[in-house]
């Protein structure tokens, strides 16, 4: 009896061992950061699209309708609206001459199947919006179903 316990303790001294970390006698260095902190942007960008369902045929334009506004939640007025629109046959770029009002909103109209290109029912279209205020672009992403 005394010889099993005598195998079991022995096992599990041998499993300890083989175990990660388990043999050796120097600790496992820690893994350095790599990544930089990351900057929070001073700007939000908000951006819905209406509809978010576009009909062919009955809707022609969806209408990206953003907001431009700082971390403290005070409008921004006076940035451009760039729409980066990634339709099934390619992506097309829509930029807006018009700048956001002194309440930081602007509306702008894509279309949903532009001229030439055929969208199917049911695709995802993806649109990348970029506010441009001076000299720098705050970016972020949206999008509609074509029903």
């Amino acid at each position: 009896m005394k010889r099993r316990g005598v195998g079991i303790v022995g096992l599990l001294v041998g499993a300890a061992s083989c175990a990660p970390g388990g043999g050796s006698a120097a600790p496992a260095a820690a893994p350095e950061p790599t990544a930089a902190p990351t900057q929070v942007p001073p700007y939000i960008v908000q951006v819905q699209m209406v509809p978010t369902e576009p009909r062919l045929g009955t809707d022609e334009n969806v209408v990206i309708r953003a907001n431009f506004r700082t971390r403290e939640n005070r409008p921004v007025g006076g940035a451009q609206l760039e729409a980066v629109v990634n339709y099934p046959t390619g992506a097309q770029t829509f930029t807006s001459e018009q700048t956001t009002f002194p309440d930081g909103r602007i509306d702008y109209a894509v279309p949903v199947q532009p001229q030439g290109r055929q969208v199917p029912r049911g695709a995802q279209v993806r649109v990348g919006v970029a506010m441009k205020y001076q000299g720098q672009s705050y970016r972020t992403n949206s999008g509609f179903t074509v029903r």
